[in-house]
């Protein structure tokens, strides 16, 4: 199993706040890496439509995150995710 390190995971923001906001990891050939993830994620800002969160990623992993509204139709705001070697 490869060797995880806690990172930043990313940021991002849309239009309105909202409730259901998550992300799910992709690789780089799109496939999922693990489940959408929903549990802690912050809103620094009561009302402000801006999302943070940290998270566990094998070391070295390369790929998207892709941050969704949670919707039927969701809008989506895709980051690079990027883990770097440890110290």
């Amino acid at each position: 199993m490869p060797a995880t390190s806690t990172h930043s995971v990313a940021s991002t923001a849309f239009a309105v706040a909202i409730a259901g906001v998550g992300y799910q990891l992709l690789v780089v050939d799109g496939t999922a890496h693990g489940n959408r993830v929903t549990a802690g994620i912050a809103q620094p800002v009561a009302c402000e439509a801006i999302y943070g969160s940290t998270g566990t990623l094998p070391d070295e992993f390369g790929g998207l995150l892709l941050w969704d509204t949670g919707a039927c139709t969701p809008v989506n705001s895709p980051r690079r995710a990027a883990a770097w070697p440890r110290p």
